[in-house]
C-alpha cells in the first residue's frame, strides 16, 4: 500500500498545480480564524505551563481537562440541534460569550474549585463552538469554495502562528495570565465581528426531539458517518497525549518558555501543510487515515527520543510530524462530514460526532495524568505509538484482503 500511495502522490503532483489564491473563498471567514489564530497560539503554546504556575499537579490539571471534556460530551450534541433550529451564528455567539468568561475566572480565580467552574464554562461554550460556525460555511459556500476556504484558513492562521511568537520573544512578556486575560477580551470583539458580518442561516426547523431522533438513527445507520467517529476517538486520544508533554519537555530542553511558541508554530506550519496537501489523495480516507496514524507513530517515536535524550531535534521532528497528521485529521474530519451528512442535520451531526468521540476519551485525560505523574512522559508516548501501530496494521489488513 505505501509503494501505491507513493505513487499517487507522484503522479497528482505532476497533474496538479498547487496556487495560492483567495478567489471561490469567504474571506470573512479566513479573517475570523486568522485573528483567532494569532492568540491561540499563544495560549495553546503556555496553557499547561500556566496551570502548572497557578501549582496544580498533573492529577489536577487532567481533571481540569476532563471537566472540560466532560461539560462539553453533554452538551455537544443538543447545542448541534439548537445551532441547526435557531441559526449556526448566534449559537456560535453564545459560544463565543462563554468562552470568554472562563478565561475571565482562569485568570482572576485563585482556588482549585474556581478553575475548575472556569473549565466548567469553557466546556459549555466549546460545545457551541462546535460544528456551529462550520456549518455556517458549509451551507454559505458550495463545496469547492468550502473546501478551498478550510484550505486556505488552515495555511494564512498557520503563517500567523509562526510570525507572532518570533515577535513574542521581543516582547519579553513575564505574566503568562496576561495572556489569558487578552483571549477573553478578543473573544468579545470576535463576537461583536460576527454579529456585524455573517448573515444568519439555519437547518432544520424541526422540533428539537425529532432533530434528535433522526440525526442518532442516521448517524449510527451510515457507514461512512460511524467511520468518522473512529477516527476521531484515535485523534482526541492522541491529543491528550500531546497536550499534556509537549510543552513540559520543550522547558525542560530549552530552559526558557519565550522560545515555546517558536515551536508550536513550527506545527502548526506543518498542520497546514497536512491539511493543503489533502488535496493529494482525491478524499480517498483509506490513504488519508493511513498518513494520519503513519505520522502520528513517528511523532510519538520522536517525542519519546527527544525526553530520553534531551534534544531540540527530535522534538521539532516529532512536531512536524504531529503537525503534517493533525492537519490532514482536520480536514477528513470537516470536509467528509459536509459531504456525507444531510444539509439540515449538519450542524447536529457534526456535535453529534464530537461528542461520542468526547465521551469516549473522557476516561483518559485523568488515567493519563495518573499515569505521566507515576512512571514519566515515556509511558504515554508508548501508548501513542502502540495504538497508531495498531491502526495502521488494520487499515493495512484490510487494503490486502480487498487485493
Amino acid at each position: 500500500m505505501i509503494r501505491a500511495v507513493g505513487e499517487s502522490i507522484s503522479r497528482n503532483f505532476k497533474e496538479k498545480k498547487f496556487r495560492f489564491s483567495l478567489e471561490r473563498v469567504n474571506k470573512k471567514y479566513i479573517t475570523l480564524v486568522g485573528v483567532s489564530g494569532i492568540l491561540g497560539v499563544l495560549l495553546n503554546s503556555f496553557l499547561t505551563l500556566y496551570l502548572i504556575e497557578k501549582g496544580l499537579s498533573f492529577s489536577q490539571i487532567g481533571l481540569l481537562f476532563s471537566v472540560y471534556l466532560g461539560t462539553t460530551a453533554v452538551l455537544d450534541y443538543p447545542t448541534g440541534g439548537l445551532a441547526d433550529k435557531y441559526g449556526r451564528r448566534n449559537i456560535y455567539i453564545v459560544g463565543k460569550l462563554f468562552t470568554s468568561l472562563s478565561y475571565f475566572i482562569l485568570f482572576f480565580g485563585i482556588s482549585f474549585e474556581s478553575l475548575i467552574f472556569s473549565y466548567v464554562l469553557k466546556g459549555i461554550g466549546s460545545s457551541q463552538l462546535s460544528g456551529s460556525l462550520i456549518t455556517w460555511l458549509g451551507d454559505t459556500e458550495d463545496k469547492e469554495a468550502y473546501k478551498n476556504t478550510l484550505l486556505r484558513t488552515k495555511l494564512i492562521s498557520s503563517v500567523i502562528k509562526l510570525i507572532v511568537p518570533i515577535i513574542f520573544i521581543y516582547l519579553k512578556l513575564k505574566n503568562i495570565g496576561y495572556l489569558i486575560l487578552l483571549t477573553a477580551i478578543v473573544d468579545i470583539i470576535i463576537s461583536i465581528f460576527v454579529i456585524i458580518f455573517f448573515k444568519e442561516n439555519y437547518g432544520s426547523s424541526d422540533k428539537l426531539r425529532k432533530i434528535y431522533m433522526n440525526v442518532i438513527k442516521l448517524t449510527l445507520k451510515e457507514g461512512k458517518l460511524r467511520y468518522i467517529i473512529w477516527i476521531n476517538i484515535a485523534i482526541y486520544t492522541f491529543f491528550t497525549i500531546f497536550i499534556f508533554t509537549w510543552q513540559p519537555i520543550a522547558k525542560n530542553i530549552l530552559g526558557d518558555i519565550k522560545y515555546i511558541p517558536v515551536l508550536f508554530g513550527i506545527y502548526s506550519i506543518f498542520l497546514s501543510f497536512g491539511s493543503y496537501f489533502i488535496k493529494l489523495f482525491h478524499e480517498n480516507t483509506e490513504k488519508i487515515s493511513f498518513f494520519i496514524f503513519f505520522n502520528m507513530a513517528l511523532s510519538f517515536v520522536f517525542f519519546r527520543i527527544s525526553n530520553t535524550v534531551q534534544s531540540i531535534v527530535p522534538l521539532i521532528l516529532a512536531l512536524i510530524f504531529f503537525g503534517l497528521a493533525s492537519g490532514l485529521g482536520y480536514i477528513l474530519n470537516s470536509t467528509y462530514i459536509n459531504n456525507y451528512a444531510p444539509s439540515k442535520y449538519k450542524a447536529s451531526i457534526f456535535s453529534l460526532v464530537s461528542s461520542i468521540a468526547t465521551i469516549a476519551t473522557f476516561f483518559i485525560q485523568i488515567i493519563l495524568g495518573y499515569i505521566i505523574e507515576k512512571s514519566g512522559f515515556n509511558s504515554s508516548f508508548l501508548i501513542g505509538i502502540v495504538i497508531s501501530s495498531l491502526l495502521l496494521g488494520n487499515i493495512l489488513q484490510r487494503k490486502f484482503k480487498r487485493d
